[in-house]
Order: structure tokens, then C-alpha cells, then sequence
């Protein structure tokens, strides 16, 4: 793996995604529209340390990390879903927070 330390950030219709490569770690931070619990929106970090790496990188069909960010350019709303769901699948850390509609 090259020494790579990498911050990009994508959005779609769904929210923003910052994917940060760093350390040997991936980490994925999200915001997307929507609340289970009736508000606005769900704020999600999720961290693939390196015991998970490789099984992450195998469901993404990919061989190294480098090959990642371009493949992260070109995706559209659905392709970001489930890269979202593999994140969560390979997580070695994770933290979920969701918006609370407090009208009612």
C-alpha cells in the first residue's frame, strides 16, 4: 500500500459523504437525509481499521487502497448506498446520531 493520506468529500441526492484514508485506516462520515425518528437527517462515522481492510476491499472488488478514491468518483445515489452498507459490514468503529422531530 502506498503511504496515503487522503481527505475527499462527495455528495448526492441521498447526503455528503467525507472519506478520509489515513494511517492505514478508512473512515467514512455521513450525512444523509432523513430520521428514523422523524427528523431532518442522520449523522453516521464509521472506521475500517486494518484487521477489516482487506475483507473491505475484496467486497469492493478492488485489490489495494489506492485504487479506491478513483472508484468513489463516478458513483452515483444507489452505487453510494451500498458502498455505505460495505463500510458498515467491514467496521471496526462506528457512531450514529439521528435528528429528533421534537413537534410533536
Amino acid at each position: 500500500m502506498t503511504d496515503l493520506s487522503e481527505t475527499r468529500k462527495f455528495s448526492d441526492a441521498s447526503g455528503n459523504y467525507t472519506l478520509k484514508i489515513e494511517n492505514e485506516e478508512i473512515d467514512l462520515e455521513c450525512y444523509l437525509l432523513g430520521s428514523p425518528t422523524g427528523g431532518t437527517g442522520t449523522e453516521c462515522f464509521h472506521t475500517i481499521g486494518v484487521a477489516k481492510r482487506s475483507n473491505f476491499l475484496a467486497d469492493i472488488k478492488i485489490e489495494n487502497i489506492d485504487e479506491l478514491l478513483p472508484l468513489l468518483e463516478s458513483y452515483e445515489s444507489e452505487e453510494w448506498s451500498e458502498f455505505h452498507q460495505i463500510v458498515i459490514k467491514n467496521q471496526t468503529d462506528s457512531f450514529v446520531w439521528h435528528e429528533t422531530n421534537w413537534d410533536d
